[in-house]
């Protein structure tokens, strides 16, 4: 349990990272280039860390999926706000879907890496 912890953490920041890197573009005309460059960031990185040997080569590629998993729950946090803004829709306030998509996002990996 006590490795759980040191690992939880240490996956953490990355995660998070990612997701405040896209969760405030409150424009349809940001969001989407944002987006953009940030898949081609982690396609780049994710093959820059996948083709690297070494001891921390695996680490490295942990650290990348979940930096990648942030973004891109930071992108979808960001076009649910907007959907919610576009229909006046209070249920979908940043309020309520950023602290819900960022758990969700984040137990995303644990739940498809247990349901294997």
């Amino acid at each position: 349990m006590h490795y759980l912890g040191h690992f939880l953490s240490l996956v953490g920041l990355p995660y998070a990272i990612g997701f405040l890197a896209l969760c405030f573009w409150w424009r349809w005309w940001l969001l989407v280039p944002a987006g953009l460059v940030a898949a081609v960031l982690a396609k780049v990185e994710f093959a820059s860390v996948n083709a690297s040997d070494g001891a921390g080569a695996a680490f490295g590629i942990i650290l990348v999926i979940f930096a990648m998993i942030g973004a891109a729950s930071g992108f979808v946090a960001s076009g649910v706000v907007l959907i919610g803004r576009t229909t006046r829709l209070q249920a979908l306030r940043a309020v309520y879907v950023l602290p819900v998509v960022f758990i969700l996002g984040f137990g995303s990996y644990f739940a498809v890496t247990l349901l294997r």
